[in-house]
């Protein structure tokens, strides 16, 4: 059976822009923020923790999500397959559905990742994207095989 901390004793917080956060005041060593992000977990509930083990031992450390959990830290293609190519804030390689590329109306662009959880583009993912981006009279696009794949505008 793990230590579980609730939200409200652990006072961490994961901003939307990926910043973590003890009382409003930011974490600051590399190393840990690191742990974090690699640590992130999903319960039942679709509560996010970070997982921890020691030894025999287990820790559920829940924390606040300001927006997302995830983040698209970097971005790569497979054409041939109509995907994108990411890497989460986690470590993970993940496949992104060009499909699920959504910006909103603040213009933060988001895709579908692991089991439909969404993620955020970073600064530096997003500039690849726009790099490998078109835009036409109908909107932003990505070209696939000869064929425009756009990207959805979140009404």
């Amino acid at each position: 059976m793990p230590r579980i901390t609730s939200k409200e004793e652990s006072q961490i917080r994961l901003s939307e822009n990926g910043k973590w956060f003890h009382q409003d005041q930011p974490f600051e060593n590399s190393k840990i923020i690191e742990f974090f992000h690699r640590a992130i977990r999903k319960d039942e509930q679709g509560e996010y923790f970070l997982f921890n083990r020691i030894g025999k031992k287990t820790e559920h450390v829940y924390f606040e999500v300001a927006d997302t959990a995830y983040f698209v830290t970097s971005l790569g293609s497979k054409p041939e397959y109509n995907l994108l190519e990411g890497r989460l804030n986690t470590g993970q390689k993940v496949s992104i559905a060009i499909e699920s590329l959504v910006e909103d109306d603040r213009g933060v662009m988001y895709c579908q990742v692991l089991s439909g959880d969404r993620a955020r583009f970073t600064q530096p993912a997003l500039e690849k994207l726009a790099d490998m981006s078109k835009m036409d009279q109908a909107g932003v696009f990505l070209e696939i095989q000869g064929k425009r794949r756009y990207i959805s505008k979140n009404k």
